[in-house]
């Protein structure tokens, strides 16, 4: 099976500390909202299911065992209705350029320059290359991200 590469663009830098910060502040509103409605629709379960969701996320991140980049990406994605990857202390955001090459299996690795690129490519068994593209995201997208999923 193949791997897509997927290819962000550097939107804000933001500390781990602060971004849980914001992120316990937007699951204490969520979770206040919720409260309310329930105080005024005591059977709606739906809405008490969210909230015993919300309340537990927002406790596992308070005591500080919610520390991962991908889990605080996607407590943020979810939180805002946004579709951020949060790394290395930046947010990064989807371009038009993906699949610029494909690779067997599913590589952890995050690749941060063309340079990396490059050597990735010749290290490992990727195919469907396109140069030209790869080039053209660096070159607009210098601080970028590429990743595979």
């Amino acid at each position: 099976m193949s791997c897509h590469t997927w290819c962000y663009k550097k939107e804000r830098d933001v500390s781990k500390n602060d971004l849980i910060k914001e992120i316990i502040k937007g699951l204490t509103s969520e979770a206040e909202s919720s409260e309310r409605y329930l105080d005024e629709h005591p059977s709606n379960k739906e809405v008490e299911k969210d909230l015993k969701n919300q309340l537990r996320i927002l406790n596992l991140f308070k005591d500080g065992k919610i520390s991962s980049e991908s889990a605080i990406s996607r407590a943020y994605n979810n939180l805002y209705h946004a579709e951020f990857l949060y790394y290395d202390g930046s947010f990064y955001s989807e371009t038009e350029y993906h699949d610029i090459f494909r690779i067997g299996g599913y590589p952890e690795d995050m690749l941060t320059s063309f340079e990396e690129t490059n050597v990735f490519i010749k290290e490992n068994m990727c195919y469907a290359i396109d140069y030209e593209r790869l080039v053209k995201f660096w070159e607009e997208f210098p601080e970028g991200l590429l990743e595979f999923g």
